[in-house]
């Protein structure tokens, strides 16, 4: 059986080699066929090569429309097999909870990736710009913030800061127990502006650090990142939604925009209350095992019905792969990989500097480097 699956794996590798990023591209389009409400946009470059692809669901759009107001970007995290850049939006909703608005994979990060991220994010969330966006110090990013998304508040990530805090002031003071009650107090504690800039300035004084290049850049940027700078934006307050016209069902799931087929809207909300129905069953049958039992048999007995109804072919291997990655494998290949790399791995999280290790004198120095990096 072990065998049996490696084989099978094996020749569904060489069938979609080189397609993957056009079966991915597939797949959103089948995800917009099935609810329109979902968006997903790309672009390739002039040999065919995926350069950027962003997508939100339609969850993630409405989630937007209520709560898109706080938008936070992360651009830290990179693929195993490409190298493209893998950038979420996320925010926060009524409960706290974090929430998803959309993603991207970008070839590189520069401005002009930035800038078309940015503005494909405006259009799939019907031109709300978020009153206020919270991404790492990338001058890239900056940049694309500023041209697409004037009106918007840009702030820096705390976490990012503060983890550098460490390796930027170096020992003995990152082992000082008082040296870090007084940063968090002046951080997180200061609720004015004269207040942090009071104990931000007898902090510096008190452990010499006044000639400290980097700590003197963030006292520069510190209306970008200091919580004491933004009290006067309020977060929870009614938000608004967007201008677009959105149908949902019952439950609150987004069915169209703007539908003009009836038939096509009266079968989505079929589909929408028949997946509801199915999850509402599991959940009230889950806890009896007499119950899961009736539930299986008739779900089993449904499909052999619909098996009755609609009659097909015995799937050949093709075919087999096909239903496998969840949609048709091309006999010629459009959309192109970004890149030629084919490392090894999981996905990885981007290494900050004080995670790399120290470089050391003699010929594996950059060896060393390079596998770090890896």
């Amino acid at each position: 059986m072990k065998r049996d699956v490696q084989n099978y794996y094996r020749g569904l590798r060489d069938k979609i080699k080189d397609a993957d990023a056009q079966l991915f591209v597939a797949q959103l389009d089948r995800k917009k066929e099935a609810n329109s409400a979902f968006f997903y946009d790309f672009v390739v470059d002039e040999h065919g090569k995926l350069r950027y692809i962003f997508w939100a669901d339609a969850t993630s759009r409405k989630n937007y429309s209520h709560f898109g107001d706080l938008v936070s970007f992360d651009a830290t995290y990179s693929t195993n097999q490409y190298n493209m850049i893998f950038a979420p939006f996320t925010g926060v909703n009524h409960h706290m909870q974090s929430i998803f608005f959309g993603a991207a994979f970008l070839v590189n990060e520069k401005i002009e990736s930035y800038e078309w991220l940015f503005r494909t994010f405006l259009e799939a969330m019907g031109g709300k710009a978020p009153r206020l966006i919270i991404t790492d110090e990338d001058a890239s990013m900056k940049s694309a913030i500023r041209t697409i998304l004037p009106d918007t508040i840009h702030r820096f990530c705390m976490w990012h800061i503060m983890e550098k805090f460490s390796e930027k002031v170096g020992p003995p003071i990152n082992h000082d127990k008082d040296f870090w009650a007084a940063l968090n107090n002046c951080v997180w504690g200061s609720e004015t502006r004269e207040e942090f800039e009071m104990r931000w300035n007898s902090l510096i004084i008190a452990y010499g650090l006044e000639r400290n290049e980097w700590l003197a850049n963030r006292y520069q940027i510190r209306e970008s990142w200091i919580p004491a700078f933004f009290m006067e934006i309020s977060l929870a307050g009614v938000l608004r939604t967007t201008s677009r016209e959105i149908l949902y069902d019952d439950e609150g799931n987004v069915l169209d925009e703007k539908p003009k087929d009836p038939i096509e809207v009266e079968k989505r909300k079929k589909i929408a209350m028949v997946r509801n129905k199915v999850e509402d069953a599991i959940q009230k049958a889950k806890s009896s095992n007499d119950a899961m039992n009736f539930l299986l048999s008739s779900v089993l007995n449904i499909d052999a019905s619909l098996g009755n109804m609609i009659l097909s072919a015995v799937p050949q291997r093709q075919e087999e792969y096909e239903n496998f990655v969840g949609c048709e494998i091309p006999e010629e290949i459009q959309i192109h990989p970004p890149n030629d790399v084919r490392s090894k791995g999981r996905c990885k999280r981007i290494k900050r500097a004080k995670e790399l290790p120290k470089p050391r004198k003699g010929n594996n120095a950059k060896k060393l480097m390079k596998e770090a990096l890896q």
